[in-house]
């Protein structure tokens, strides 16, 4: 009676994917062609540095939305497909994962990662790092995405193309 067990959930309502408003958030955010999205904190454990640097030669755009102590670095790292956006608010969150193609995790250290429950609610296609929670249970490698080692830029690009290119892969 003293224990209340929450788990960890998102509002489906909230996040899932609204397709008929799709091409119109797009427009609205500037997206064109395909679109990662990456939603961190922007510190060393969650390997965003590896992601911007696996980006290099990937086709399309990368959104990555979230600050901290690693900003500087991963601008500097950032191509010019890379889009930093800082830290934004729910409501406009859950317009970037309606519009997305794509969610990556590039996590060194990750418990479990609430923002791929919320893209996978979304319904995009996830790549994570091996070390989120959240990538074993909700990625059914290469079904609905792909899990790639911790810090293993190769890895993660070879991943990250597979999903730019590979169109009825994103669909389904």
């Amino acid at each position: 009676h003293q224990i209340a067990v929450a788990p960890n959930a998102v509002d489906l309502d909230v996040f899932g994917r609204p397709a008929e408003r799709r091409p119109e958030l797009r427009a609205k955010l500037g997206l064109d062609g395909v679109t990662f999205l990456c939603v961190s904190r922007l510190s060393p454990e969650k390997g965003v540095d590896v992601l911007v640097r696996a980006f290099d030669g990937v086709p399309g755009e990368l959104a990555l939305v979230g600050d901290g102590p690693d900003r500087e670095r991963v601008a500097a790292l950032a191509g010019p497909r890379v889009r930093l956006l800082g830290r934004i608010e729910r409501d406009e969150l859950v317009d970037w994962y309606a519009a997305a193609d794509a969610f990556v995790m590039p996590s060194r250290s990750e418990t479990w990662g609430m923002s791929m429950q919320e893209a996978a609610a979304a319904g995009l296609p996830l790549i994570a790092s091996q070390a989120p929670g959240a990538g074993w249970d909700l990625i059914e490698e290469g079904v609905n995405g792909f899990r790639v080692p911790v810090d293993d830029v190769e890895a993660l690009r070879r991943a990250l193309t597979r999903v730019a290119t590979d169109e009825s892969f994103r669909k389904r």
